[in-house]
């Protein structure tokens, strides 16, 4: 990435704004805050225009009537609005009305009318409410007529000849409750009018897209421009553009006049990141999307490893072949209904499909069944199935997590390679293998090998004289004071793998719980049929979801926390975004 400043004539500012966007190469960073009320407008605009994309269903009515192409953007947005005005105003006179009907149903439906007139003829008309439990002294004289009873409260009538006041008086309604009821009911089929007209406009979407598009655009303009400096006649932006893109940008310098400094980015700069993968490392994207991560600048992309190890864990956390072959089947369908959309998710939900059916077959696990007919039996491995299962699957947890930890280890150790600090890295690998045959010594009983006892004194040598140099001893001293603590640390993320073994024999067990529940007692009628599926529909629905959970909990945390925190990893990533006409995805589809 190339950091550059672009100069050019004020007379000429939009004229550069207009080639740059076609060029499409520039992340633009504001000299200045931009600030304006046109590009408040524009904002504006464009909010409005999404808020009223979002109240448009995407489907289209098959009852809708045709489009009428003579209609521009801005009228459809004027006739969306009206429709979005006249539906607040209509909710607004619902709540209205249900408060005033539940304020008075109990105590029956009449004419307001009649008490304003028996009033003007001199009798006292008053309704009162009060606790059936404890009727409270009413004017002597008065009448009291009961209407009816609710929830421990009376509703009454008082009728007097004299004018008086008592406590728990109610006003009157403004209008009788029949017609509040009917004006409710209008209402609800005003609001069933204003849904089908807005669904009607759904027909409208493409256009509405295109218009938010030039609006995000128009914003982005303006925010560009408001972001220049300005000295005399002259403005200037700054920005950052790949470097296999600077050549275009130089040309196009030469065309236009622009003055243009270029240079690599200081260390202190906040470069964005532009990440472009193979292809067989794409699918990773959508994990990375979906979570919000994305490397520094300065830092590596773990994007490969990630991948590799992130279908290793998903494959043992959900552990099941059935479910993978669900998966499959499910992703197949997905993609063959929304081909428009971007491809690597699927390729993604694919790899870890497929992976989670060989994990499944090699460990003769199909939905929890616990006896598997013979040809699927046979495809089984018997050092995950045998009498010793459980403690090989916990070891070779420890091995792929001490292997994950040595690629992060060897990473760091390649990238400084020219430096003496490349042998603490080296020491490390030789602790994190010392903490793998740890694990199987106090976990599973191994016995701990003799060489072992070498590479932790040659791990602990290694790291201890080369994590720092000697002219770095007096601010880095406190890590020596830490390697202890920091060796614990090595020996704690080692063991902290065997999750993928006991999330996958977690979901084997609730998977063949309800095996049981669903079938002990057989099926000897249609009911208990119903039964004993509804119950299997049910178990196998909440392991998935359970499973889902804990990919995000385990399968995203090795490779976040465990393997990034020992190669370094900060996720301060800014995402490349050029300044362009459109706004396509700067890495690979």
């Amino acid at each position: 990435m190339k950091k550059l400043w672009l100069i050019c004539r004020k007379a000429d500012r939009d004229a550069t704004l207009d080639t740059l966007a076609e060029l499409g190469v520039v992340h633009v960073t504001p000299v200045v805050p931009p600030e304006g009320e046109a590009m408040d407008a524009a904002r504006d605009e464009a909010a409005t225009i999404e808020h009223a994309l979002g109240v448009l269903p995407q489907e289209i009515p098959d009852e809708a009537p045709g489009i009428d192409h003579s209609l521009s953007a801005d009228v459809v947005m004027h006739r969306i609005e009206s429709y979005l005005v006249d539906r607040q105003k209509t909710e607004s006179r619902m709540a209205d009305l249900r408060t005033e009907i539940d304020r008075v149903e109990h105590f029956g439906d009449f004419d307001p009318q009649r008490i304003a007139a028996l009033a003007e003829a001199g009798i006292t008309v008053t309704l009162v409410r009060f606790d059936a439990h404890k009727r409270p002294e009413f004017p002597e004289g008065a009448q009291l007529h009961i209407l009816s009873e609710h929830m421990g409260d009376t509703h009454a009538v008082l009728v007097s000849a004299d004018p008086f006041e008592v406590e728990g008086a109610i006003a009157p309604p403004r209008e009788a409750l029949a017609t509040l009821r009917k004006h409710l009911y209008n209402c609800h089929a005003r609001m069933v009018h204003i849904a089908e007209h807005l669904s009607y406009m759904a027909a409208y979407r493409p256009l509405l897209e295109e218009h938010l598009a030039a609006a995000n655009e128009q914003r982005e303009m303006l925010s560009v421009s408001a972001g220049m400096g300005d000295t005399r006649d002259l403005v200037y932006l700054q920005g950052y553009c790949p470097a296999d893109d600077v050549p275009a940008v130089n040309a196009e310098s030469h065309r236009s006049g622009w003055g243009l400094v270029l240079r690599d980015p200081d260390a202190d700069d906040h470069v964005p990141t532009l990440i472009r993968n193979p292809a067989w490392v794409r699918p990773i994207k959508a994990v990375f999307g979906m979570i919000g991560l994305l490397p520094g600048y300065r830092e590596i992309d773990i994007s490969a490893a990630f991948l590799l190890f992130f279908s290793v864990f998903f494959a043992m956390l959900i552990g099941d072949a059935g479910y993978g072959a669900l998966f499959l089947v499910a992703t197949l369908a997905a993609r063959a209904k929304f081909r428009s959309a971007p491809a690597y998710p699927f390729h993604l939900l694919v790899i870890l499909s497929v992976c989670t059916i060989a994990w499944g077959i090699l460990t003769g696990t199909y939905f929890g069944i616990t006896n598997l007919p013979a040809p699927l039996a046979s495809l089984t491995l018997g050092w995950l199935t045998g009498d010793a299962a459980e403690a090989n699957i916990m070891q070779l947890c420890f091995f792929i997590g001490a292997l994950h930890l040595t690629v992060a280890h060897t990473w760091n150790a390649l990238r400084i390679l020219n430096s003496t600090k490349a042998l603490a890295q080296f020491g490390w690998i030789a602790l994190t293998w010392t903490m793998f045959f740890t694990a199987r010594t106090m976990i599973l009983g191994a016995e701990f090998p003799r060489f072992g006892y070498g590479l932790l004194i040659g791990g602990i040598t290694l790291v201890a004289l080369f994590m720092s140099k000697p002219r770095e001893l007096k601010t880095e001293w406190a890590n020596h004071v830490m390697l202890p603590l920091d060796v614990i640390s090595n020996f704690v993320d080692v063991v902290s793998y065997v999750r993928l073994f006991a999330v996958g024999s977690a979901s084997l067990a609730v998977a063949a719980a309800f095996n049981e529940m669903a079938l002990a007692k057989g099926i000897h009628s249609i009911g208990a049929g119903l039964g004993a599926a509804f119950i299997l529909l049910f178990g196998h629905v909440l392991n998935i979801l359970l499973g889902a959970m804990g990919i995000l909990v385990h399968g995203v945390r090795l490779n976040t926390l465990e393997f990034s925190g020992h190669i370094g990893m900060q996720w301060t990533g800014i995402t490349f975004r050029p300044f362009a006409r459109s706004t396509p995805q700067p890495t690979d589809k």
